[in-house]
């Protein structure tokens, strides 16, 4: 064999080399394209799981209102218990307001009575 022989074979040799690391790489390339398009379509639901997301919203909003409704209840109950208390307070003062001057009144009348009670001791 002759050295352009030898130089032939090489060089047909190193193409094909070449030529199949190119279409590796192309095949590489196209490959990740697919990939690519994939991922992007498994982005958009399908159907079925467009009326799964809104069964579940539905039960959320289901949940939430029943929450809502709870917690409205609570703050009408802690509402009326203030305002009782604030009542009970007021009447609370205003029996002691009213008690310790009725006792007031009762020692001086008391006192006013004995004094009287002195006053005819003294005159008689």
């Amino acid at each position: 064999m002759t050295i352009l022989e030898k130089q032939k074979e090489e060089d047909e040799s190193n193409y094909s080399e070449i030529y199949a690391r190119l279409q590796l790489e192309d095949l590489a390339s196209k490959l990740r394209e697919i990939i690519s398009l994939k991922r992007q379509r498994d982005d958009i639901p399908t159907q079925a799981e467009l009326i799964q997301y809104e069964r579940r919203f539905s039960e959320l909003n289901v949940h939430i209102q029943g929450k809502l409704w709870q917690t409205c209840k609570y703050y009408a109950t802690y509402n009326a218990l203030l305002e009782t208390k604030e009542l009970m307070l007021k009447e609370t003062s205003l029996l002691n307001s009213m008690s310790s001057h009725l006792h007031d009144a009762l020692k001086q009348c008391y006192g006013h009575h004995r004094g009287v009670g002195d006053v005819k001791a003294v005159r008689a």
